[in-house]
């Protein structure tokens, strides 16, 4: 069993998940909100819950079994990519909340079009080391 890819995996669904929620709030506070924050928002909840999957799936000692280096190094690398966008995302949050409840968000739209594009294309890889994952065990006899 991987413990350091299902710690990982579990602690930045939770950044992930907490993320959405905030960014849904600025999306309700603020009218002139980009549209692209919902749909970032949603990917990023998506991509967290995907995590969730992953972590609990490799848990499991015979997926633990199955699994070979490298679909952990993926996995590993792919968690990774997913914080650091994560915490970006997060810092323009933080940036965003001004004293006194204001909200301005620092993003320029090119920003959030290329947060948006890397985390799709992180949830994409962990969708399929997901399918991959699940497809194995599925296919070895218990």
């Amino acid at each position: 069993m991987e413990f350091g890819l299902v710690a990982s995996a579990i602690q930045v669904a939770d950044t992930g998940l907490k993320l959405t929620s905030t960014i849904y709030a600025y999306v309700e506070k603020v009218r002139s909100a980009d549209e692209r924050l919902n749909e970032l928002a949603f990917h990023i909840k998506v991509t967290s819950e995907i995590l969730k999957q992953l972590a609990g799936l490799f848990q499991k000692e015979l997926t633990a079994r199955l699994i070979t280096a490298d679909a952990v190094a993926v996995g590993k690398e792919t968690i990774e990519a997913c914080s650091g966008i994560f915490l970006k995302v997060q810092a323009a949050v933080d940036k965003a909340r001004q004293p006194g409840g204001k909200w301005s968000f620092p993003l320029k739209s090119s920003n959030l079009f290329l947060l948006l594009a890397n985390v799709e294309r992180h949830k994409s890889n962990l969708q399929l080391l997901l399918s991959v994952s699940l497809y194995a065990r599925l296919a070895v006899p218990q």
